[in-house]
């Protein structure tokens, strides 16, 4: 079981399509402490989601502490949907690409779910109306992520909420800024291959 947090303002859906759930990447256990959700009170572990979504696999991460981890028809929605989403992007584009191991993955993930879930002014994973434990090494690299969280952020790389209504809404990086991507990958290579054919 993973959990995440619940969206409570989805509006429009960009895309509809089904994304499947192929089991966890690298994650660690954490207790979860916040009233009245799902997950309150549950050990679970936080950390990287295997998702695929329109032919392409993810490393994703949870967002939703009211739904299990699971497949379903999900619409592809832009991450400003749900509580605090500019910086849910801001931890995503800072600390994704340098996650190594299940304490890196947990921490972010718990960091993840801490700007979405925490009422009070500041951020502290240990503390307040979210908080996790049963995993020091875990909350102590979340506070060390929340720490440097700006009190705004513009996503530059593209980032998207996968959205359903059964299963945990997850983030995954806007997949058409990794098709463009992709696309600018492959011109490279053929260049140089013809540079140096």
């Amino acid at each position: 079981m993973v959990a995440v947090c619940a969206c409570t303002a989805i509006t429009s859906p960009v895309l509809g399509s089904y994304m499947t759930y192929n089991g966890l990447g690298f994650n660690s256990q954490v207790r979860i402490h916040a009233s009245g959700l799902l997950a309150d009170n549950l050990k679970v572990p936080a950390g990287q989601l295997k998702v695929a979504y329109e032919n392409m696999d993810y490393l994703a991460y949870c967002v939703d502490l009211n739904h299990y981890a699971g497949s379903a028809e999900v619409s592809l929605t832009n991450i400003n949907t749900i509580n605090n989403g500019d910086l849910v992007a801001w931890l995503y584009d800072t600390y994704a690409d340098g996650v190594t191991n299940g304490i890196d993955a947990a921490a972010l993930g718990v960091a993840l779910w801490e700007v979405i879930y925490e009422t009070d002014a500041a951020f502290h994973a240990g503390e307040g109306f979210f908080s996790v434990s049963e995993n020091q090494d875990v909350l102590t690299k979340a506070n060390v992520l929340l720490g440097s969280v700006p009190s705004s952020y513009t996503p530059s790389n593209g980032m998207m909420l996968l959205h359903s209504n059964q299963v945990q809404d997850v983030v995954i990086p806007e997949p058409t800024t990794l098709g463009l991507l992709g696309v600018g990958a492959v011109g490279f290579l053929v260049k140089h291959r013809r540079r140096h054919g």
